[in-house]
């Protein structure tokens, strides 16, 4: 029963990923220049109301997926990780949102694509990191060996400088990391990133096949 239903559900997803493929292929483009304007007219006024009926669909499930679980109260970056990534690397933004999503989800969403937008697969966005820290590190944070010591500003945007940051860090434990407030001033606010590595080091072995 179980196999059969697994069996069922790849084969519904087939056939779900079928028809836009259809849609595109040249066959299609082909039997469409064939048809007359009043055939044409007609298939596409059909697609537009099967895209309306799905949008609503959509949205209507957006509701339930992106609300708050219990574990997941005060922090929208789980949500989101939950929603947007699922089981895989990268997030997977969709072209409109339900205006019923929580504030602190929508806002912290825009955040991210924007980044993403920007960086591509090698966005920090990706890692799903708490809001703080992803606007603290792209904003740029202070390297100090100690407080009256010289500082470095670091700006954080991409996996590979998180790797870089970590590495840096490991290799020297007298170093330690500042809030960098506006126009460049030392913050005397220390930043913990133990959680963004932590979360890093998870990214990295998501898809790899257990030894």
């Amino acid at each position: 029963m179980l196999e059969q239903g697994s069996k069922d559900a790849k084969n519904g997803k087939d056939l779900l990923n079928l028809i836009p493929q259809a849609a595109r292929s040249a066959e299609f483009r082909s039997l469409f220049r064939q048809w007359s304007f009043v055939e044409r007219s007609g298939l596409l006024r059909e697609m537009l109301d099967v895209q309306d009926n799905l949008r609503m669909e959509h949205e209507a499930l957006m509701r339930i997926e992106f609300m708050f679980r219990k574990d997941e109260v005060g922090h929208p970056e789980k949500v989101i990780r939950r929603v947007l990534r699922g089981d895989g690397k990268y997030l997977e933004f969709s072209p409109y949102y339900s205006d019923k999503i929580a504030q602190s989800v929508t806002d912290y969403l825009e955040f991210l694509q924007g980044h993403v937008n920007r960086y591509g697969t090698d966005s920090i966005a990706h890692l799903c990191l708490p809001k703080f820290t992803f606007i603290r590190l792209t904003g740029g944070v202070a390297l100090k060996t100690s407080y009256q010591g010289e500082r470095e500003a670091v700006v954080v945007n991409t996996i590979g400088e998180l790797r870089d940051l970590g590495d840096r860090l490991e290799s020297n434990p007298r170093l330690r990391v500042y809030r960098l407030r506006e126009a460049g001033f030392l913050g005397n606010e220390q930043i913990n990133l133990s959680v963004a590595f932590k979360i890093l080091d998870q990214w990295d072995v998501i898809g790899q096949t257990p030894q």
